[in-house]
């Protein structure tokens, strides 16, 4: 079950940064534009690849890595309803939601 979950979070962590540049893209403020959709998301690429990778010497405790988590996914839940597909927010919240639940039980 394990390698299954690992495999679905990889893909979230992916699918989290398309959705923070595809919610960024759809502000016409150029300014807003290359906020949300570029520096955002690459801050959380970089957060996510120091802090929170699996291999990193620097990765949080447990405790700390949820409470990032929370704060990364509910974000980009929060942006992709109100700027984007409140379809997609839901199913998105959903899937992250189990899948957050088993990568730290597991």
């Amino acid at each position: 079950m394990k390698p299954f979950n690992d495999t679905i979070r990889f893909l979230m962590e992916i699918i989290t940064d398309v959705l923070l540049i595809m919610t960024g893209l759809s502000f016409s403020n150029p300014l807003l534009k290359i906020t949300f959709a570029g520096i955002i998301p690459v801050l959380l690429l970089v957060i996510w690849a120091i802090y929170m990778a699996p291999k990193s010497n620097k990765r949080l405790p447990e405790a700390q890595r949820l409470v990032v988590e929370i704060i990364i996914f509910g974000y980009t839940t929060i942006m992709t309803w109100l700027f984007f597909a409140p379809t997609v927010a839901l199913i998105y919240l959903v899937v992250i939601t189990i899948n957050t639940y088993f990568d730290h039980k597991l």
